[in-house]
């Protein structure tokens, strides 16, 4: 008879008093053990964190190495630390309360950024920044120009009534290297991310810009959303919403058709709780925008939000973040 430990000190996960049993599971399938006990490295991470026990919640086309496995977060041990018989976690399931599952992923979220606060502000300043100076400095420029050449212009620097041929290519670079930083930044959030569900300490360059992996499927999602914006903007819409996971997919290891594909499954077998996600997502986008401060801290805290409920819908729960 097994051993069923102790979570009242679970600092995370819903305290409801209750005892369940909660084995992972993949992309709304039911909960189940899969894999052998063994020590598997974590990927991603640039140190050498190993998990000792079986993995679970992993799916058919997870073909990373530790792709689906789980750490001791929400009050859960990593599996084979507790005995053979399985794990005890309070509340919910993972991927089976929706308010459950937000909690998790906002505290584990907030609990990431604050104790990598130097990685994830450092490029969020620098980036931020850049992306200001991109986005106004043609505005600049040619209000400044307009000025000097006595042009008549209008307080929201709406220039020329036929703005010169330069004033477009300006803005068409500026727009260019901004969709680049933009890629990268995001990208390097997500590699941050994963490495701190790891149990690693990232570092800034880690950060600023992600993997090829993940740079290629954030191309392929940006592509594929335009294609549909372009055709009849609601199919842009259903793809960024289809493909909204696909980051976090590619970031613990899966390769990026992979990822968008485990996106697709993910989003289907959790609907609801996914235009939630996005309703918030466009909520704080709007507050944040509006304060100014949504333009250095909505990359980090958003990728590390899906990160976090990524792992929460497939059955998973989060290894608290490593503090210093």
């Amino acid at each position: 008879m097994t051993d069923r430990p102790d979570h009242s000190q679970d600092p995370y996960a819903a305290q409801d008093g209750r005892d369940r049993w909660s084995p992972g599971h993949y992309d709304g399938q039911a909960p189940g053990w899969s894999g052998r006990a063994g020590g598997t490295a974590f990927p991603g991470s640039g140190s050498n964190h190993a998990q000792t026990g079986p993995s679970f919640g992993q799916g058919a086309d997870d073909g990373a190495p530790g792709a689906g496995q789980s750490g001791a977060y929400d009050g859960a041990p990593v599996p084979g630390q507790n005995g053979p018989g399985g794990h005890v976690g309070p509340g919910p399931v993972p991927g089976t309360d929706l308010g459950a599952d937000l909690s998790a992923s906002f505290r584990w979220m907030w609990s990431a950024f604050t104790a990598n606060l130097a990685t994830f502000l450092v490029p969020a300043v620098v980036f931020g920044l850049l992306g200001l100076a991109l986005n106004q400095g043609p505005k600049a420029v040619g209000w400044f120009v307009a000025m000097r050449e006595g042009t008549p212009f209008s307080i929201d620097l709406v220039l020329y009534d036929d703005p010169p041929v330069w004033v477009d290519v300006l803005s068409a670079v500026a727009s260019l290297l901004g969709a680049v930083l933009a890629i990268l930044w995001s990208t390097g959030s997500y590699r941050a991310g994963e490495i701190v569900r790891n149990g690693g300490r990232p570092q800034i360059l880690e950060a600023s810009i992600g993997t090829g992996r993940l740079i290629l499927a954030s191309l392929l999602v940006g592509v594929l959303v335009a294609i549909g914006v372009f055709a009849c903007i609601l199919p842009g819409i259903v793809i960024g919403i289809v493909a909204m996971y696909t980051l976090p997919a590619v970031a613990s290891g899966l390769r990026p058709l992979d990822g968008l594909k485990s996106s697709g499954r993910l989003v289907g077998a959790h609907l609801g709780i996914s235009l939630v996600v996005v309703l918030i997502g466009i909520a704080a986008g709007l507050i944040g925008s509006l304060l100014l401060v949504g333009i250095f801290l909505a990359t980090p805290l958003s990728a590390l939000f899906l990160t976090a409920l990524y792992q929460r819908l497939r059955g998973n729960h989060l290894v608290p973040p490593v503090r210093v």
